[in-house]
């Protein structure tokens, strides 16, 4: 009889842990969306395209609205701002590269990776140098999941400023997330971002 009691313990250990399981985000999720929340409440979703491409709609706690394209989670292809629903045209920003967004690299640990981009705006188009230097693999918790995770320094340089992005890759999601912003030339200390919690957009 303990025996049959323990048993039935157990399955029902498992089936309270299964969903908690389930509602970490995996790879699949990006078909829909994944939500991740910053401690401030600021939204960032991240939705696949195609090829690596994905698209990145983030909701401050003011109301105010990005629409973003990042290549293998890292690499911006286009940075802009939204309201009602519709990319305001006069606020992007869209970087080129050498060579097809599709074949940028992927961040892999102990990585390194410069190159050469133009980056174009409704009122100016500038040289920009990206540098990127990957570190070694650490599981990164974000809420209740736990995940594979490299942290990256990005550094973005003009003739005229540089600054730094701090970006944590989450290789199993292909998602990167930004952790620390430094602006060379700012007064004042780097602005840093935390995450609370992530989830599947059902």
């Amino acid at each position: 009889m303990k025996g049959h009691v323990l048993k039935i313990l157990v399955l029902l250990t498992c089936l309270t842990a299964t969903p908690m399981l389930a509602d970490c985000p995996t790879g699949a999720d990006l078909a829909t969306g994944i939500r991740v929340t910053e401690t401030d409440g600021t939204t960032h979703v991240y939705t696949g395209l195609n090829n690596g491409i994905a698209q990145v709609d983030i909701t401050y706690t003011d109301g105010a609205q990005s629409r973003n394209l990042l290549a293998q989670g890292t690499h911006v292809l286009r940075l802009a701002e939204v309201e009602n629903g519709a990319i305001v045209v006069s606020s992007i920003s869209a970087t080129t590269y050498p060579l097809p967004a599709t074949d940028l690299p992927i961040p892999t640990a102990g990585s390194v990776w410069t190159v050469d981009t133009t980056v174009l705006s409704l009122d100016e188009t500038y040289a920009e140098t990206q540098s990127q230097r990957w570190g070694d693999t650490f599981e990164l918790t974000i809420g209740s999941c736990i995940y594979d995770a490299i942290s990256g320094a990005l550094v973005y340089s003009t003739e005229l400023s540089s600054f730094t992005e701090g970006v944590y890759f989450i290789e199993d999601l292909g998602i990167g997330l930004l952790y620390v912003y430094d602006h060379m030339e700012a007064d004042g200390p780097a602005e840093v971002f935390s995450y609370i919690n992530i989830e599947a957009v059902k």
